[in-house]
């Protein structure tokens, strides 16, 4: 396992840090679909809210927690713990088996690598790009590119869905 520099979480950190809404996603059934989603998840999926947290510790540790809900269900939740420039395996959210590496880049774009493990096509990139009241996505497979917008929004929110 690599050895990682403890630090305090920088003042740069804390523009990645909070609770983000989606708002809207453009092309989003074309991503799905692109890695390897079946026409009824995809489907299933276009209905679904969308929210993501972040966390950076003073370790540099990462903790990236996904919720999804379906009106009238539950939220579930997945989340991912990193550090940054790491390489790990992880079963993705849509359930492909991945080698995901996350990494900074221009000071405000947290980027995930993500190799599919069974079948290269499938592998895709998310760049999180974060704004003092928003954080734009963009996914990438191949040559389809889904762009979306999440806002920031309370803790008392995200207790709410």
């Amino acid at each position: 396992m690599a050895s990682h520099k403890v630090s305090n979480v920088s003042h740069d950190h804390q523009l990645f840090q909070g609770i983000f809404k989606l708002q809207k996603m453009d092309n989003w059934a074309e991503y799905l679909r692109s890695i390897g989603q079946s026409e009824a998840k995809t489907k299933v999926s276009l209905k679904m809210d969308y929210y993501n947290s972040i966390v950076v510790k003073s370790s540099g540790k990462w903790i990236l927690s996904t919720y999804v809900k379906m009106p009238h269900e539950p939220a579930a939740e997945s989340k991912t713990s990193f550090y940054l420039d790491d390489e790990f395996e992880e079963s993705v959210l849509d359930g492909r088996a991945c080698l995901v590496k996350f990494k900074l880049e221009d000071g405000n774009k947290l980027v995930a690598e993500q190799r599919c493990c069974t079948d290269e096509s499938q592998s895709s990139t998310i760049i999180r790009e974060f704004l003092p009241d928003r954080m734009n996505v963009i996914c990438i497979c191949g040559q389809v590119q889904a762009t979306g917008v999440y806002v920031r929004c309370s803790p008392e929110e995200l207790h709410h869905i």
